[in-house]
C-alpha cells in the first residue's frame, strides 16, 4: 500500500496529523493522508480516496470506516474498509474487521471477527460532496 505525493503540492496540504497529546472526543471525518497519534472517542470516518494510519501510541474508541488503514495502534471498535486493512505487530483491535483485502502482521493482536468480501456495503462519501 502506498501513498503518492502531487508534484509541486506541499506536503502539509495532504497530511493531517493527530497528535501524541491530542484527545479528540466525537465523530471525525478525514480525507487523503491522515496519521493519527492521539487519542479519539468517536466514530471516524475516511472520505473516498483516503489514507488513515492509527500510530503505535494511538487509542481509538469507536468504529473506523476507510479505504486503506493501517492499525499499528489501539483500536476498541469495529473497522470498515473499503480496500485495504493491514494490522502491524504492534497493533491491537478489540472489534470486527470487514475489507476487501486484509493483512495481520505476526505478533498483531484481533480479538473479533475477520471478514474479506468484494461488496461488504460500505460507501465513503467523497471530499467534493463536502
Amino acid at each position: 500500500m502506498s501513498f503518492s505525493f502531487v508534484p509541486g503540492k506541499e506536503i502539509e496540504s495532504d497530511l493531517t496529523l493527530i497528535g501524541e497529546g491530542a484527545y479528540i472526543k466525537g465523530d471525525c471525518e478525514f480525507d487523503r493522508y491522515t496519521r493519527i497519534h492521539g487519542r479519539i472517542e468517536g466514530k471516524i470516518t475516511g472520505l473516498s480516496g483516503s489514507f488513515i494510519v492509527v500510530g503505535e501510541n494511538a487509542t481509538v474508541h469507536g468504529e473506523i470506516h476507510g479505504e486503506d488503514l493501517v492499525i499499528d495502534g489501539f483500536v476498541h471498535g469495529n473497522i470498515y474498509a473499503n480496500k485495504k486493512v493491514i494490522v502491524s505487530e504492534t497493533g491491537r483491535v478489540l472489534g470486527s474487521i470487514k475489507a476487501l483485502q486484509l493483512e495481520i502482521k505476526f505478533g498483531a493482536y484481533l480479538e473479533g471477527k475477520a471478514t474479506t468480501s468484494h461488496s461488504h456495503g460500505t460507501k465513503l462519501p467523497s471530499a467534493q460532496s463536502h
